[in-house]
């Protein structure tokens, strides 16, 4: 009995030993496969677009490719499948790389990362989300969404320098790889498709409400009871914004960046603003409209960039939340879209190339491509 006892003992010090020393083992597996792997387990969501695309990629390989970057207003308003189907015998591809919480910071990202990782558009079309460029008192009003431990080390020390509070980008970043088994626990599971229906992981089937071309949609209708919810929500989120008067200079940096990367490297780009309900354009401070209008205007003259200003286009009812289109307004949109976005500058664009005064630039950029842990140069 006491040679069992003294067994049992050990075998209880050596699970109390190993037990923290395995766990501590696996976090700095997972925090190496965090910077070195699929980028699926810092950042979820972007992942799953990448890899949508490039199923798209696949089905017309050597054809022509069109990316709309944005926010989740474009997520959930830019059928880009139905204008793929209108153009019959075509190669073009059309893919909606909208990302909830997404504003000119997070989309310059995604461009790098799309970049670093052999996926250049040969056109790009980019939502300009109007709150996204606002000041909100000391604070970048993007700097809310900007999460660290979405990003990898290099992103990091990039992303820092559009940041107002790069003090916490690194905590979040630190906290992050520190346990991610706790931190990337729903990447975790979306990789292991724990959440999802066995015959759709078996069958390799899109959830509903997602489609293959990147468009999603949260809702297929609301009651008007259901509306009239989701836009006080709405207007608690953004109400206090709307009132400012000045604009974010990381974020109005964002955009200019982003702009001067498609330029080096030869891709042609144009400017979208989605769809906006009646109630939350009038939240808009004239002195906020005024300051938007001033540096659109800025932007196109300095940058010879097209404008889609499409606030108007959608009658409210088409909207869940004053802002968010529904799947039929959704459709209303990309048509319109198409008409009068789309199509004309896809036959005015010309070959994307650079021109000579740019093509210095762009070998000495693509030298240089991946994400730059130097500051941003202030304006």
């Amino acid at each position: 009995m006491r040679g069992l006892r003294r067994l049992q003992q050990l075998r209880a010090f050596r699970s109390l030993v190993w037990t923290p020393v395995a766990f501590a083992a696996v976090q700095v597996g997972l925090s190496l496969l965090l910077e070195t792997g699929r980028r699926g387990l810092c950042d979820a969501d972007y992942q799953a677009k990448e890899e949508r695309l490039r199923a798209r990629l696949r089905e017309a390989p050597g054809g022509p490719l069109v990316i709309v970057l944005g926010s989740s207003r474009t997520k959930m308003g830019l059928e880009a499948g139905l204008l793929c189907r209108a153009r019959k015998g075509s190669r073009l591809q059309v893919f909606n790389f909208g990302l909830s919480a997404s504003g000119p910071v997070r989309e310059l990202l995604c461009l790098h990362r799309l970049l670093d990782r052999g996926i250049r558009p040969n056109y790009l079309f980019v939502e300009v989300l109007p709150p996204a460029l606002v000041q909100e008192g000391n604070f970048p009003f993007e700097g809310h969404w900007l999460r660290g431990e979405r990003m990898q080390t290099a992103e990091i020390a990039w992303a820092r320098n559009y940041s107002s509070q790069p003090g916490d980008l690194i905590r979040q970043w630190c906290t992050a790889r520190s346990c991610p088994c706790v931190a990337s626990r729903r990447e975790l599971r979306d990789l292991l498709q724990i959440d999802m229906p066995a015959e759709a992981r078996l069958n390799g089937q899109v959830l509903p409400g997602v489609d293959g071309h990147g468009w999603e949609f949260e809702f297929k209708t609301v009651s008007p009871l259901e509306r009239t919810s989701y836009m006080q929500l709405t207007h608690g989120q953004y109400d206090g914004v709307l009132g400012e008067s000045h604009l974010a200079r990381p974020a109005t940096r964002a955009v200019t960046d982003l702009l001067d990367l498609c330029r080096a490297e030869g891709i042609p780009v144009a400017l979208v603003l989605m769809p906006e309900g009646s109630q939350f354009r009038a939240g808009y401070s004239s002195a906020l409209r005024t300051s938007l209008d001033d540096f659109l205007k800025k932007v196109q003259t300095q940058w010879h960039v097209p404008l889609i200003d499409g606030r108007t286009w959608i009658e409210d009812q088409y909207f869940w939340d004053g802002h968010h289109l529904l799947p039929e307004g959704a459709r209303i949109f990309t048509l319109r879209f198409a008409r009068e976005g789309l199509e004309p500058l896809l036959q005015n664009w010309r070959s994307p190339f650079p021109t000579d005064q740019s093509r210095q630039s762009l070998l000495a950029h693509r030298e240089h491509r991946r994400l730059s842990p130097n500051p941003v140069p202030e304006d």
